[in-house]
């Protein structure tokens, strides 16, 4: 008898439309930073998601490279570990913000690979032509995140708004 009486659910809706089309949309801007580098475009530049700038940059035919957002696809993706030691090899703590250790440890990577580092999620985070630091609104690290990767990117330039 319980048996008759069990319920069939329905599948549980996680996300409204607009929500479900976040991911692909932050996809496309990675996959269209790699298409950038790979037709010989020369304005890419790390940035933070949090800006005011985007719309200059844009309007200079600058590309954007959401160094942030690549991190928070490291994670989501379950593949954040490994670039998470890479910075904590090179004496950076664990107590750091994870977004720039993750940033910090892969941009090490492909660095020091001279590539993307194998199986790197959605393609991976091309290498900028110049970096845009921004302290605004959220975190201290933010300067010194791109301070750090130029350790390894001398001639990737910062510039600080």
């Amino acid at each position: 008898m319980a048996e008759e009486q069990k319920k069939t659910h329905k599948k549980r809706r996680t996300a409204t439309r607009a929500a479900a089309s976040i991911g692909p949309m932050v996809k496309r801007f990675f996959t269209d930073t790699i298409k950038a580098r790979e037709e010989g475009k020369k304005k890419l530049a790390y940035t933070f998601i949090v800006c005011s700038h985007e719309e200059i940059l844009r309007a200079m035919d600058v590309v954007p490279v959401w160094t942030e957002n690549f991190a928070g696809i490291c994670g989501a993706k379950r593949d954040a570990e490994r670039f998470l030691q890479r910075a904590e090899s090179l004496g950076f703590s664990r107590s750091l913000c994870t977004y720039a250790l993750c940033g910090i440890g892969f941009d090490h990577w492909r660095e020091d690979l001279g590539e993307m580092p194998p199986d790197a999620p959605w393609g991976g985070q091309v290498r900028p032509d110049f970096m845009i630091s921004s302290g605004q609104i959220l975190c201290d690290p933010r300067t010194k995140w791109y301070q750090a990767c130029q350790q390894y990117m001398p001639d990737v330039p910062i510039y600080n708004l």
